[in-house]
């Protein structure tokens, strides 16, 4: 049975607190920088962070390709190897591997968010205790 609009809403709302938590995926990349080619995947916090969503059109998990002193976007063809940035990187060897180190990253990033914001209220509690003595 397909649920109505609000009954997903609240749905989603409810699955919303089951992301609320640390995972234990591997955040490292497992590719090292090697003298070949490598073509796996890479991440892109500032991106996610930046569109506020993966769904948004610009994914944080992307194709890379990686060797010696280069390293770009794609497949590693030779027409994704004429656009290249300096200095191999290491890369993720499948997109589940990027995903989960993704979420590891984006887990600090809002941990400290969220740690800025309990600071804050806790500094406004003495505040206001103190003004009530």
């Amino acid at each position: 049975m397909a649920m109505n609009k609000k009954e997903q809403q609240e749905y989603d709302y409810a699955r919303s607190f089951r992301s609320l938590r640390f995972s234990d995926y591997p955040d490292k990349p497992d590719m090292p920088v090697g003298t070949g080619l490598s073509v796996g995947f890479d991440i892109n916090v500032s991106r996610v962070l930046n569109s506020g969503s993966l769904s948004s059109g610009l994914s944080g998990v992307y194709t890379a390709w990686s060797k010696g002193t280069v390293h770009g976007t794609g497949d590693g063809s030779e027409q994704s190897q004429r656009h290249s940035s300096r200095g191999g990187i290491p890369l993720y060897s499948s997109r589940l591997r990027a995903l989960g180190a993704l979420r590891r990253k984006l887990e600090d990033q809002y941990a400290r968010v969220l740690m800025e914001i309990d600071d804050a209220i806790a500094k406004e509690a003495c505040k206001e205790a103190e003004s009530d003595e």
